[in-house]
């Protein structure tokens, strides 16, 4: 789906009247932050590099942003010819160090910004960069009203984090309202009498859980007593050497992220019959099977069966990130769809999943919930099938075969109706439903699932159920490993023989 696009002479004003467009209408989404800003580097770097390096150069730029999936792919292509050694310039810029000093922030910024990056060189020059809606690397909040010592905490942190920095608590305080932080490295004194108080001052603002590393020249240990006391993950003494402060603040993240995982355990516990249920063996005329997997941190995915008058239906939800947040937001869509069922069950897959689009986009509260949903309305023949961003099911019988689900996220685009597709189904045939953790920066992106899972498929395909089931669940975990990055949900359905 096009979210923006646009063509314009090539030249250097062209290059900011097309990154401010883009924003602008990036911004109408609900879209990261972060994210944002990402995409207007990409459309600077890209187009800079086209107007000022290519040869002959270039009449007409172009800037196009689709979303698939969960993934925005940005297009930059002009009619000029290539910049110079795009192709190995690009390769090489996936050193995030190796910034290009002919291309102002560089080629390996933008390399950074994006999940995936390819340049060709042609009639039509072209750039094309995946970006995930997935956060990629962990957000570090600086707070320094030195600008030397600001700078310099940046610089340290900038290859493992994505740094956000500010001069006063004042700035701190509207960056951890309007963006996710998840560690914030702050001076004690910062001029604004808090000192020590600092971690709980952040804990007031009802802003979420995280770390807080201070750093002082005050080496007393009453200071340092008090500031742990008060919530400080660590208390660092000035001046302190880069390597020191990036081994307190990746330590300070694990411990939250061991936290964390202790209470999305807990909370599972709790909720688990709730967001899931059971997946029944049999549904009507089908047979079904349901294996899945969830990293340290637990994670978002859920599944819930329905009834319907004449059939079944499988919602299939992946909310996108980890832990006890992205647990709770399980919780919230879990609540809703057996609200929606409850109320409206007798609409149709792609009626539902509208409706479901709808509380999502109209919901504030929904804003920090992203997730993908497939809806599966089981009736005796097949199946009616409805995406918002989710995974194609694969469909195994003589062939193996994905159903073309074209539909946009949920809580991202203002809600517009959405289809269904159908998929018949003969006796024996089967579908598989599954969430992206497979591969969560192409499945989510809407490649093919992973070869070894598509191999584990096609060995099993003739196999009973249960054993085709158990075939899938050791290929993953074989692929992933007992502590996979993301979590993962198979949903196998067989068509029986007419009774």
């Amino acid at each position: 789906m096009i979210v923006f696009e646009a063509e314009r002479p090539a030249t250097v004003a062209e290059v900011s009247w097309l990154r401010r467009a883009a924003a602008r209408r990036l911004q109408d989404l609900r879209l990261p932050a972060e994210i944002v800003e990402d995409l207007q580097l990409v459309i600077s770097e890209i187009g800079a590099n086209a107007v000022l390096h290519g040869r002959p150069a270039a009449k007409i730029l172009r800037v196009r942003i689709d979303i698939q999936g969960i993934g925005l792919i940005i297009i930059v292509s002009d009619d000029g010819g290539p910049f110079v050694d795009a192709s190995e310039r690009m390769e090489r810029a996936s050193d995030h160090s190796a910034v290009l000093e002919s291309s102002g922030r560089g080629l390996a910024l933008v390399r950074a910004a994006l999940d995936r990056a390819q340049y060709s060189g042609g009639a039509e020059n072209r750039f094309v960069g995946l970006r995930s809606l997935r956060r990629r690397l962990a957000t570090a909040l600086v707070v320094e009203d030195t600008p030397t010592l600001l700078e310099a905490y940046a610089e340290a942190l900038h290859n493992d984090y994505r740094v956000i920095g500010c001069a006063s608590f004042a700035e701190a305080k509207s960056a951890l309202r309007e963006q996710t932080i998840d560690v914030v490295l702050a001076d004690v004194y910062l001029g604004e009498g808090l000192g020590v108080s600092l971690p709980d001052e952040i804990a007031s603002l009802d802003v979420g859980a995280m770390p807080v590393v201070l750093i002082s020249s005050d080496t007393s240990a009453e200071t340092r007593e008090a500031a742990l006391r008060l919530g400080a993950e660590f208390y660092l003494a000035k001046p302190i050497r880069p390597r020191a402060l990036r081994d307190a603040v990746a330590l300070a993240l694990s411990r939250a992220a061991l936290r964390d995982a202790r209470l999305a355990r807990r909370f599972s516990r709790d909720v688990d019959g709730f967001i899931t249920g059971r997946m029944p063996s049999t549904l009507g005329r089908y047979r079904a099977e349901t294996v899945s997997g969830t990293p340290a941190a637990g994670g978002g995915d859920l599944f819930l069966h329905l009834p319907l008058k004449g059939g079944d239906r499988i919602v299939l939800i992946d909310v996108i990130g980890h832990g006890v947040g992205a647990r709770a937001w399980a919780v919230a869509y879990a609540a809703i769809v057996r609200t929606l069922h409850h109320c409206l069950g007798d609409l149709t897959a792609a009626e539902f999943l509208t409706e479901l689009a709808r509380i999502a986009w109209s919901e504030p509260a929904l804003e920090r919930a992203l997730a993908t949903v497939l809806v599966v309305d089981l009736d005796p023949d097949g199946a009616w099938v409805a995406s918002a961003g989710h995974p194609p099911p694969l469909v195994i019988g003589a062939t193996i075969r994905r159903p073309a689900l074209v539909n946009a996220l949920l809580g991202v685009l203002p809600p517009e109706p959405h289809q269904a597709e159908r998929v018949e189904l003969a006796a024996g045939e089967r579908l598989v439903l599954f969430t992206d953790g497979l591969d969560p920066a192409g499945v989510a992106a809407g490649d093919d699932p992973p070869p070894w899972f598509m191999k584990s498929v096609a060995a099993g395909a003739n196999e009973p159920l249960d054993s085709f089931a158990k075939g899938l669940e050791r290929a993953t975990e074989i692929a992933l490993g007992p502590q996979p990055p993301d979590d993962w949900t198979f949903i196998i359905v067989e068509r029986t023989a007419a009774p």
